[in-house]
Parts: structure tokens; sequence; C-alpha cells
């Protein structure tokens, strides 16, 4: 009887050994697989100052393409990549001298659209279903490309990722010239702030 159970006690520790095994193989595949995320619903705001008073455009038809590897939310796997794309005509204000300004200064005619290309991501705080991110990647805006850092700030709900983001910008650094309206009379301030909100949820397409 002694025997018996000892013939039988490798075989039960066997099955367990790979049953482990299994298990981390399914996690390590969680880790490397990457998941994509489609937008559905957005907001883009770009505000100002001028000498006479505040103003902003904003639009709400931004586009991305997202991978998001397998535990990078839970602070491991690698980093998201992605590209998010803005129809430049999109951005609108009530007035139309305002859009016209800011079209131009964009040079919406040569270069239709603006673009962020995420090349990398790391995560900085954790709190319950919210977390704090640093996004790398390039800025494009009127057709010249600069190197960014954007404070993000990711909402986990259910499925879906609530993203917010905030990010300064010089417009001479892009190669724009603040607006100026009513023969000089009004001028524009050299510092904008791109505000974007966004509900992304899985793609399976």
């Amino acid at each position: 009887m002694n025997s018996h159970r000892r013939s039988r006690l490798p075989l039960a520790l066997t099955g367990g050994l790979l049953a482990l095994a299994s298990i981390g193989l399914v996690r390590a595949a969680d880790l490397g697989s990457a998941r994509s995320y489609a937008i559905v619903q957005s907001k883009v705001t770009v505000a100002g100052t001028s000498n006479l008073h505040e103003w902003s455009v904003t639009a709400d038809a931004l586009h991305a393409e997202l991978a998001v590897p397998g535990g990078f939310l839970d602070g491991a796997g690698g980093a998201p990549t992605g590209t998010f794309s803005l129809a430049a005509h999109q951005l609108r204000s009530d007035k139309d001298r305002m859009n016209k300004l800011m079209w131009e200064a964009l040079k919406v005619d040569q270069h239709p659209t603006l673009q962020f290309e995420l090349k990398g991501a790391r995560l900085k705080s954790a709190s319950g279903a919210e977390l704090a991110l640093e996004g790398d990647g390039v800025l494009e805006l009127a057709g010249v490309q600069r190197p960014v850092t954007v404070p993000l700030t990711v909402r986990r709900d259910g499925e879906r990722l609530i993203v917010q983001g905030e990010l300064p910008v010089q417009m001479s650094d892009y190669g724009i010239s603040p607006p100026t309206a009513m023969f000089g009379a009004l001028k524009t301030g050299n510092k904008v702030v791109i505000t974007i909100s966004a509900t992304l949820v899985p793609s399976h397409a």
C-alpha cells in the first residue's frame, strides 16, 4: 500500500507542475499580447489668450489607432503605441473670423491633418481605477514635428478607457505665427494649451 502511494506521488506532483506551467504560459501570453482600442467619443480644445480676450476652438472628431500591451495598465508588460489624428478644419469656434484666422495659422490647405504619434508611455501612479501616465511621442502641427511628453490620466470603466491630457504649446515652435486681426489691434499670445478627452473601447475589427 505504501509503495502504491509512493508511485502516485510523482504523478500528482507532475500534474501540479504542469498546471502551474500552463498558468504561467497563459499569463506570459497575456502580458505579451496587445489590445487594440478605438475612440467612440472625443473632444479636443485649443485655448489661448490675446491682448483683448481669451479664445478657444474645439473639435469632436478625433481618430485613433491605439495598441495597449496586456498587463501595462497593471504595471507590467510593454508600452502602448498608436496614432491620434484630427482634421484641422474640425477645429472651430462660434466666430467665423476666428475660425479663418486659426485655419490660416495652421496652414490647413497644405497640412490638413494634426497628428500625435504615441511612441511609448510610463505608468507613474495608480489610485483605484484611475492611472497617471506620461506619454512620449511626436506632435505634428502645420507640417512641423516636435517630440513632446504629455501627462495623461486614464480611468478604467469596465472595458472602456477614459483618457484626458493637457499639453502647453508655443506656436512659434511649429512655425506658426500667432494670429492677428483688426489691422493688428488684436494680437494673440504665442502659447496655447491643447486639451484632449477621449473614451476608447476595445476594437474587434
